[in-house]
């Protein structure tokens, strides 16, 4: 099993991140500096073509979104526990948190600590 996530400090790959340390994998972690705009290299693009991150490699499968990695690193690692699978109701309040956290306090997360990839804060183009 290879498992390759590309990460960025202060970003919301840090769940992710967190999740393998927590379920004790081998893996190997790439991490891109949204400052220096590595997730716009060509190199990135060609693996995630919306340019973000986080992005797991599992066995040569590309994994994008939150509430997909962080599954298929319980699914990977099921003697962990990250996710209650043999509990419906608890499953769905724990996807329910995710989703909350991506959709919701990642967004106003992201406009308050990098103001300057919010759609609120750019520039307009000159023509």
């Amino acid at each position: 099993m290879s498992l390759k996530l590309y990460f960025a400090p202060g970003a919301c790959s840090l769940a992710p991140l967190v999740a393998l340390e927590e379920a004790g994998a081998r893996y190997d972690g790439v991490r891109l500096l949204l400052a220096e705009a590595e997730q716009r290299s060509p190199d990135f693009l060609a693996i995630n073509p919306r340019g973000r991150v986080p992005v797991l490699i599992a066995d040569g499968q590309v994994i994008t979104e939150n509430v997909a990695i962080l599954t298929a690193i319980a699914q990977r690692f099921p003697t962990s526990n990250l996710l209650p699978f043999e509990t419906p109701s608890l499953l769905a309040r724990s996807y329910e948190l995710i989703g909350w956290f991506a959709s919701g306090v990642h967004i106003a997360f992201a406009e308050v600590f990098r103001p300057e990839g919010s759609p609120t804060m750019r520039k307009p183009r000159s023509r």
